[in-house]
C-alpha cells in the first residue's frame, strides 16, 4: 500500500468528523469544500491537543444552553416584559424589543405615536388566548411546539397581519 506510514501510523485509522447541527430549516447550499490533510500531518500540527481536551470541550458546548433557549427562558419566567398583549380574557406579557425585532407591525405601533406606544399594551381580542401563547413563544424562541393544524391556520393568520414572514412560512409548511 502507497503511503501506508503516512495514512496509517501505527497501522492505526483515525477519523476526524465535523458535525453540524440545525436549528430549522436551511436553505443554504454547500459553497466550498476542502480535501483534508493526511493524518500524521494534522497530527503534528496539533502536537499539543489532546482528543481528551476536544471530547471535553464538545461535551461542555453540549451543555450550553443555546440563544434561543434562553430567551424562551426569558419569555417563560416573565423576567424584565415591558408590554402586554391582551385578548377579550387574558393578558399576556411580552418585551418590546422582541416584538420590534420580529414584526415591522409591532414595531411601528410601539415606536410611532400610536395608542399601543403610550399605553404599552396592544388589544389582540380577535386571537384566542392559546395562540397569542404560541405566538409569543414563537417570537422568543423561534419555535413552533405541540404545533396542530387548526393552530397553524391560525398562527399563519397572525403572522400575515402581522408581517412575520418567518411564522407564516413554518405553519404554511404544515398546512
Amino acid at each position: 500500500m502507497d503511503k501506508k506510514d503516512e495514512y496509517l501510523p501505527n497501522d492505526e485509522l483515525s477519523l476526524i468528523r465535523e458535525c453540524a447541527f440545525s436549528t430549522g430549516i436551511e436553505f443554504e447550499k454547500i459553497i466550498e469544500t476542502q480535501v483534508e490533510q493526511p493524518v500524521a500531518t494534522l497530527k503534528q500540527n496539533c502536537k499539543n491537543t489532546s482528543n481528551k481536551d476536544s471530547y471535553n470541550a464538545a461535551e461542555k458546548l453540549l451543555a450550553c444552553t443555546t440563544a434561543s433557549e434562553d430567551m424562551k427562558a426569558i419569555y417563560v419566567n416573565q423576567c424584565l416584559t415591558d408590554v402586554e398583549l391582551k385578548t377579550e380574557t387574558k393578558k399576556f406579557l411580552a418585551h418590546k424589543i422582541v416584538l420590534c425585532a420580529r414584526s415591522s407591525v409591532f414595531r411601528a405601533m410601539l415606536t410611532n405615536d400610536m395608542k399601543e406606544k403610550n399605553t404599552d399594551c396592544i388589544q389582540v381580542d380577535d386571537l384566542e388566548n392559546h395562540i397569542v401563547q404560541q405566538l409569543l413563544l414563537f417570537l422568543h424562541s423561534d419555535n413552533l411546539e405541540n404545533l396542530q393544524l387548526g393552530s397553524a391556520i391560525k398562527l399563519y393568520y397572525v403572522g400575515d397581519k402581522y408581517a412575520i414572514e418567518r411564522l407564516k412560512v413554518l405553519c404554511s409548511y404544515f398546512c
